[in-house]
């Protein structure tokens, strides 16, 4: 069993005791750095980080706060500095810009919200700031999507969800696919767009992001609501407001509020979902979110016309529906248009009825014609193949890389061939120079051996010419000289005489 006010009140405590004292904390410890800040860069940044402080608690300090920021960036802006301090400043003045658009899109001034987000996506873009251009694009997409602008919705999304890729960062990640899950929900395609939240949600549980993890638990449990699993439901939202109360989430709790009292009212316990609603439209109105305070005045409207006080509910949807004009978005407007249409209807008033049915039917079907619902499945589609595209170009890439590395080592190895063919023809060239001195050598010494021989030979000749002269002389001289023995005989023949 559910016992709304129960829960009610405690998230009550929990929402309006802790946050407020510690959100107060972190105000006060940026006003101390503002006034002991030294230098202008660091004071207009803390000014902007300030309004993000109390942007929970206190959204319509965005835009004052951000206004000083801009002064002190101007003021320096004019002056003669360096690049990097005036990229620091033109960053300081993009981010006072988006908090500033955030101001007027929650009080309704559309036009006025979307001039200051173009602006800074143009002060982003020029300064290559791509965490700060995919933070532009989300809130561009967020404005187009609230006026059934779906094509254009999808552009800014699947562009921010492109940059958050590329820079890996999760956080960021998560939101884009969690605004694109809002879009198919919107569609009607809950399946897709359960998808994009799970996605999300995982990715804000791994990396402890509490404001995500509340969203995405916000969104899933109106998934479960839209099919009828009430019980599944609420033990989601149960879990976001538990969270949204920790971290004095106002507009995230009036969102989650307004989805808990739709399921009493779903359930017909018409009192619990009116005290829902009525806190809803308390905190809407405290944060002066006008979207939200005209659905939540239109969904009371209707409760107290269920009860008989169809005076008060007339009185009540018109303010809400003048609300919704000023806003322009087709979802309010359609849902005042509608209810209106049926009180003017039960009061005879047929003119008001035709006026208020038409309109209703004009903003419904701008919200769920076909035209948009082809739209959103060419972007996912166009999204899809930009993605398989960058991965074949990795792909292929990363073959060329591989590629080239082994044409660059093939051309290495015939480097290496080629100069061992050299050395090869080299030392090929330096045996036949060898070879030739050896063999011119050896000619010249056979040459020269020949040479000797025969000069040999003609010494020998001489040689034994000479011999053979001294032995024909001698046996001349042996022929007129008596011989030895005679010689011998006449010598003895004196001794005996």
């Amino acid at each position: 069993m559910m016992r709304g006010k129960h829960i009610i009140t405690f998230f009550f405590i929990l929402f309006f005791a802790g946050p407020a004292f510690a959100q107060n904390r972190e105000a006060d410890s940026i006003y101390t750095l503002i006034k002991n800040a030294r230098h202008d860069t660091s004071r207009a940044w803390l000014w902007v980080a300030l309004s993000d402080a109390l942007y929970y608690s206190n959204p319509d300090t965005l835009k004052p706060l951000s206004e000083k920021a801009i002064i002190i960036v101007e003021e320096n802006l004019r002056k003669k500095t360096t690049k990097r301090v005036r990229e620091s400043f033109l960053s300081t003045k993009s981010a006072a810009l988006n908090n500033i658009g955030i101001y007027y899109q929650l009080h309704g001034e559309i036009k006025r919200s979307i001039d200051c987000y173009k602006k800074a996506l143009e002060i982003q873009t020029a300064i290559n700031d791509r965490d700060g251009m995919a933070g532009a694009y989300y809130n561009l997409g967020y404005i187009y999507k609230n006026e059934g602008d779906i094509r254009t919705a999808l552009e800014y999304y699947h562009k921010a969800l492109k940059l958050d890729e590329e820079a890996g960062d999760k956080k960021d990640i998560a939101y884009s696919l969690n605004n694109i899950g809002v879009i198919y929900k919107n569609l009607g395609d809950t399946a897709r767009a359960m998808g994009y939240w799970k996605r999300s949600l995982k990715l804000r549980l791994e990396i402890k992001d509490k404001p995500g993890i509340a969203t995405g638990y916000n969104n899933i449990g109106s998934v479960y609501k839209m099919h009828g699993d009430y019980k599944t439901a609420m033990a989601y939202y149960k879990k976001c407001l538990a969270i949204q109360a920790e971290l004095g989430d106002r507009l995230g709790n009036a969102t989650t509020l307004s989805n808990v009292a739709s399921i009493y009212e779903n359930t017909k316990r018409y009192d619990s979902a009116m005290f829902y609603y009525q806190a809803s439209l308390a905190q809407y109105k405290q944060v002066n979110e006008k979207q939200g305070i005209t659905l939540a005045s239109i969904a009371i409207a209707k409760l107290l016309h269920r009860k008989g006080k169809s005076a008060e509910a007339l009185a009540l949807a018109k303010k809400a529906h003048q609300i919704a004009l000023e806003i322009g978005y087709p979802e309010p407007i359609s849902n005042s248009a509608g209810f209106l249409s049926t009180l003017y209807l039960e009061n005879r008033n047929y003119k008001e009825a035709l006026e208020m049915q038409t309109l209703y039917y004009k903003m419904r079907d701008s919200l769920t014609d076909e035209t948009a619902r082809k739209s959103a499945v060419q972007k996912q589609f166009e999204y899809e193949y930009q993605k398989k595209v960058a991965a074949d170009s990795a792909r292929a890439l990363e073959k060329n890389k591989v590629s080239e590395a082994k044409i660059q080592a093939q051309d290495a190895e015939l480097k290496q061939a080629e100069t061992q063919r050299y050395a090869l023809f080299g030392g090929l060239a330096l045996l036949v120079i060898i070879a030739v001195i050896i063999f011119r050598s050896l000619k010249q010494s056979r040459k020269a051996n020949t040479t000797i021989a025969q000069q040999k030979q003609v010494v020998e000749m001489k040689q034994k010419e000479i011999i053979d002269s001294i032995h024909y002389a001698k046996r001349i001289q042996q022929a007129l000289m008596p011989s030895q023995k005679s010689i011998e005989k006449k010598l003895n023949n004196l001794k005996k005489s």
